[in-house]
């Protein structure tokens, strides 16, 4: 059973440029996994968050916006038509 879930993300150093996020999941009783997220918490080019860092609102939004697609319920426009 994984307990705890972290968002780490790699930057450049204090420019927050190029940044990379990964999701790091792992079983609490993992001492080993521990380790290596307060190992990546000493870094300064790495931030690491218990949070996706996306506004729940916006998820929400999104994920209706899919489920109307996949239903039929979503209007397509050409991309020749998008500045007409």
């Amino acid at each position: 059973m994984l307990d705890n879930e972290y968002f780490i993300t790699f930057a450049k150093y204090k420019e927050k440029k190029n940044m990379s996020t990964i999701t790091l999941s792992y079983d609490a009783r993992n001492s080993s996994a521990k380790n290596l997220v307060n190992f990546l918490k000493t870094l300064d080019f790495v931030i690491v968050s218990d949070s996706d860092g996306y506004n729940d609102e916006f998820v929400k939004k999104i994920e209706k916006s899919k489920e109307e697609a996949k239903n039929g319920k979503a209007k397509t426009i050409k991309t020749e038509d998008l500045w007409k």
